[in-house]
């Protein structure tokens, strides 16, 4: 999985299909503070909704939208999209949820502490996954 600051593709010639929704980092801020610190985000940031994105191992395109709130840290939340060009048939659903567990897998390896890899791993387990983290 690689981070990029910018898209490397003409964004009007894809659409957008929302992929994760995530309305409260504010349930564990050590997700919240992962973010600011990562991505480099200030709270005007997410005032002017600035984008980062991903490219998965399986070359899938995707941008992060990070969701301000009034009060308490920010970003508050933040979106997932899978980015596709526009005629292009969207990925097996499989596909996409590895995609999204191994970016999560990617934060909670970022956040550490009680955050283990081992129960990011068990976790995985439990929803009976098509994948195997690795």
């Amino acid at each position: 999985m690689e981070f990029l600051d910018a898209p490397d593709v003409a964004l009007e010639q894809y659409r957008r299909e929302l992929v994760l929704r995530e309305p409260s980092l504010r349930h564990y801020e050590e997700f919240g503070e992962f973010m600011r610190r990562h991505f480099r985000l200030t709270p005007a940031d997410v005032a002017a909704r600035r984008r980062v994105y991903f490219r998965s191992d399986g070359g899938r395109l995707y941008e992060i939208a990070f969701l301000g709130g009034t009060g308490g840290a920010f970003p508050s939340g933040l979106e997932i999209f899978l980015l596709m060009p526009e005629l292009e048939a969207t990925p097996e659903q499989d596909d996409i949820d590895a995609d999204i567990w191994f970016f999560l897998r990617r934060v909670v390896e970022g956040v550490g502490g009680e955050w283990t890899l081992e129960r990011f791993n068990r976790m995985v387990g439990l929803y009976g996954l098509p994948f195997t983290p690795p």
